[in-house]
């Protein structure tokens, strides 16, 4: 992908122009992700109060009887949020695990294979996260991708 920025005075708001061959995935997500704004901080509920979570801070977000769930290393919250919603907003450093659980990225220290063809990622503070077989792959490529950037 080639990216190109030009500044010039005449232009009073900030214009994006994608010229492509096709219509692919790749490019449906990145008109998505420009039409997205980026979130610092996420609204999280409990009896006590409403909390400002900063998502570097959580580990996983599922979604149970109805409700999505923030989870932290010494903390829970409820969010207003959907978990579509949240996987949309946090595209880049979470990834779903299943229908109901998606995973910060950078929280996951392995991923185990278990008896019966099931599979964790155990995660850095030491929670096992079932890996439903739908998702395992896209997983693997993310983990592989995030290697590549970082190697």
């Amino acid at each position: 992908m080639k990216v190109h920025l030009k500044i010039e005075e005449q232009y009073t708001e900030l214009e994006v122009h994608i010229h492509t061959n096709e219509y692919t995935d790749k490019v449906a997500q990145l008109v998505e992700s420009l039409k997205t704004p980026k979130v610092s901080v996420i609204e999280g509920y409990d009896v006590e109060g409403i909390f400002l979570v900063k998502p570097q801070d959580i580990y996983t977000i599922y979604a149970e009887d109805n409700k999505v769930f923030l989870q932290l290393d010494e903390a829970e919250y409820e969010t207003k949020y959907k978990i579509y919603e949240l996987e949309a907003m946090f595209e880049d450093d979470f990834i779903r695990a299943s229908k109901s659980i998606l995973i910060q990225l950078n929280r996951i220290t392995s991923i185990q294979f278990r008896a019966l063809s099931s599979t964790v990622a155990v995660l850095s503070n030491g929670v096992e996260v079932p890996i439903s077989r739908k998702y395992l792959k896209l997983l693997k490529e993310r983990l592989m991708l995030r290697r590549g950037k970082h190697a």
